[in-house]
């Protein structure tokens, strides 16, 4: 009795320390009850640590398949996808989620990985958000739980994607266009090559598909825009290494180095790259990264091969995708275990149906109130 007691304590408490568990949970009318009601053992905060840990031992070795499956059950729709072999995901999309997806996005769609909402150190939260203009900010249209970040994950996140964003689209009678898969990402060449396989495979499984997955993948390589935001912290990054960038001229080098994404010619744009190479020679191998094919078309203008109203629509960073991935954090908190973790990602896909509803019973009133 003692024991459950405490494990009750623990489960309505599991981020307060020991210290305000002896001396009396914080309350609105003042502090609760000290555990040490429960026994006197309790007394001692070392104690209160190792039996505190040990209920969150033993909620985590709980078995992971049955609690997930118990998990699915209570939720039949929310998990649309999970593989655990040979890598391991579970993708969630909930209605409300998938109509954000495919109701005039046209801001495209920012995907990004978040580290830390789970307790596993290199379990990702993969998001893939839209802009509404009904709520009038971005929202979740699918949230993967991933055990990595390798192409093959990403690959699962974004074949998902497609697919129950083409599903709703051919209810609606919308006819399939590239632009619409449109999406922004950082510079990851796991991410970057995960979208481009998905999308090969995703177009290859229709039976009205004519291309051939060479232009598949070129099609699916000028669908993606990179974040502005991310070069520019590599700049401030290695603009402050001495040991490349002369401490005195710091700021010149990183004026230059921007001047690369105003260059709106190759010429130009090879003439400024070629006097930094030769100012500053040890930045030459960080500059070839920048560079390279797959990365320079997704930031550098003369590279470019999305068009310009694709290019011009979409967001020039994935800040509003970081912000989302904050605001769960204050929300639902952190380094959560993999069930419990679902659950609050279900939660945060209830709290934007509430978001909706509320929404729409404002619209509503608002009507009522000018129309009559």
């Amino acid at each position: 009795m003692e024991s459950h007691h405490f494990r009750q304590v623990i489960k309505e408490h599991p981020r307060m320390g020991a210290t305000q568990l002896v001396m009396g949970r914080p309350g609105i009318d003042g502090p609760q009850e000290s555990v040490a009601t429960i026994s006197p053992l309790l007394l001692n905060t070392a104690r209160v640590n190792h039996e505190r840990k040990k209920v969150f031992t033993k909620s985590r070795g709980k078995d992971i398949i049955a609690a997930f499956t118990e998990f699915q059950r209570q939720h039949p729709d929310f998990v649309i996808f999970h593989t655990f072999e040979p890598v391991a995901v579970v993708i969630t999309q909930s209605p409300i989620m998938l109509s954000f997806l495919v109701k005039n996005h046209s801001n495209g769609i920012i995907s990004d990985a978040a580290h830390g909402f789970w307790a596993e150190r290199n379990d990702l939260l993969i998001i893939s958000s839209v802009f509404s203009d009904a709520l009038q900010c971005w929202v979740p249209g699918v949230m993967t739980w991933s055990n990595g970040g390798t192409e093959a994950h990403y690959r699962h996140h974004f074949r998902a994607l497609f697919e129950t964003m083409t599903r709703e689209y051919e209810r609606q009678n919308v006819i399939l266009t590239d632009d619409l898969f449109a999406n922004v990402i950082d510079f990851s060449q796991a991410e970057r090559a995960g979208f481009i396989n998905a999308y090969v495979e995703f177009w290859m499984a229709r039976e009205d598909n004519t291309r051939p997955p060479e232009e598949l993948a070129e099609a699916a390589g000028s669908l993606l825009k990179g974040c502005r935001q991310h070069f520019h912290a590599q700049v401030t990054r290695i603009k402050k290494i001495s040991g490349v960038v002369p401490p005195a001229l710091t700021e010149v080098f990183a004026d230059r180095v921007l001047q690369l994404l105003e260059c709106q010619d190759l010429a130009t744009f090879k003439s400024i790259s070629a006097s930094l190479i030769r100012d500053y020679p040890k930045a030459e191998g960080w500059l070839n990264w920048w560079m390279a094919d797959g990365r320079a078309e997704m930031l550098f203008t003369p590279f470019r091969r999305m068009p310009d109203n694709l290019w011009y629509n979409l967001e020039d960073t994935t800040n509003a995708e970081e912000a989302m991935h904050w605001r769960i954090y204050c929300g639902l908190g952190k380094f959560h275990g993999f069930v419990a973790g679902l659950r609050a990602l279900r939660a945060f896909s209830e709290y934007w149906q509430l978001q909706s509803a509320g929404n729409s019973c404002m619209r509503t009133f608002l009507y009522v109130l000018f129309n009559h």
